[in-house]
């Protein structure tokens, strides 16, 4: 794990294991954020309202129409593959029974599919593998880990 040295510009210097990084900062600590949201997501929060063309996609939102707020506590930089199992789950791997010989899982929503795997680690490389571009896990890029509570 690195220890960061934020400066004015809004980059951050991450020394880790030795090795010097610089990295550009998305957002700061104490920067209250929006969570995108599908409109259908906000919509249906209020109403029973039918889909409408692009209202299923997060990426064309308007943040200060979002009803979901966070806070940013904490930011660090490690490599990928220093991800916890906790911390997979927290980024879109489910745990289902442990009964299952395959319990941890992740869903392919564009092909519609489940896909298991045997530990949260395991079911996390190949959901970073998708989002991210193959290899993604093998390189182990260094990232930004930004810690969060929720404002509203």
């Amino acid at each position: 794990m690195g220890r960061v040295l934020p400066d004015k510009d809004g980059k951050i210097y991450a020394v880790a294991n030795g090795e010097n990084i610089i990295v550009k900062l998305r957002y700061k600590v104490g920067e209250v954020v929006a969570v995108a949201q599908c409109y259908n997501d906000v919509v249906r929060e209020f109403t029973d309202l039918a889909f409408v063309p692009g209202s299923t996609n997060k990426m064309f939102v308007r943040a200060d129409l979002m009803p979901h707020q966070i806070r940013i506590i904490g930011i660090r930089c490690e490599r990928l593959r220093d991800i916890s199992d906790e911390e997979c789950i927290k980024e879109g791997v489910y745990a289902g029974s442990q009964a299952l010989e395959y319990p941890y899982y992740f869903i392919d929503t564009k092909q519609f599919l489940i896909c298991d795997y045997k530990s949260p680690r395991e079911a996390f490389a190949a959901l970073i593998d998708k989002v991210s571009g193959r290899g993604t896990w093998d390189r182990n890029p260094w990232v930004v880990v930004y810690e969060f509570e929720l404002v509203k």
